[in-house]
């Protein structure tokens, strides 16, 4: 079986993918980021909801060859990545919302106003009273209105989007984020 090199949209880094009938998700091995692969164009793009529900689902592969080597410039680790984020605006066309439905800090809602948020137990944008909440437990990230990601930042117990543990994934609105004992509603206005 042959393979095609392709570069993930988020973490730049490159990475292969074997030979597959048609349009299918892929997910990157180095930050996790879910593409929709176009075999016809060789091309990586971002999935819809509903590309995400119906497609086959792959991982890929990493480059474990020692001389595979990756420009510098575009090799950013999920920190910083994270870390220019700051500097950038959120999107003005779209409203986060997040609601917390259970747990102590019930009734409390987040109008998230910049691209990058952290959330956790201390020392962040958002803190939670909640003992089984890191630190720093998770971030939100706003690339543009249709580019919204959770990231699990390497937690003790991990982050829940409706049920499943992710250590990454796109929001898309109306989805429940749990982490430790707290649910959070997404809601998402464009």
């Amino acid at each position: 079986m042959t393979a095609n090199i392709v570069k993930c949209l988020f973490c730049n880094k490159e990475f292969l993918l074997p030979e597959f009938k048609g349009s299918f998700i892929v997910h990157c091995p180095y930050c996790e980021f879910s593409h929709v692969y176009l075999p016809e164009d060789n091309t990586l793009s971002v999935p819809t909801q509903i590309e995400e529900d119906t497609l086959t689902s792959l991982d890929g592969i990493p480059l474990q060859n020692e001389n595979d080597e990756f420009d510098l410039d575009n090799d950013q680790t999920i920190s910083q990545t994270s870390f220019n984020l700051q500097s950038i605006p959120a999107p003005a066309s779209v409203t986060l919302i997040l609601e917390v439905i259970k747990g102590r800090d019930r009734g409390k809602v987040f109008n998230i106003k910049k691209s990058l948020t952290t959330i956790g137990r201390k020392d962040c944008d958002i803190v939670l009273d909640d003992s089984l909440v890191s630190r720093k437990h998770t971030s939100i990230e706003m690339i543009s209105k249709d580019n919204i990601f959770i990231r699990d930042l390497a937690s003790r117990n991990g982050i829940y989007i409706n049920g499943k543990q992710v250590t990454m994934k796109k929001l898309y609105g109306d989805e429940i984020i749990k982490i430790g004992n707290t649910e959070i509603k997404v809601i998402i206005e464009k």
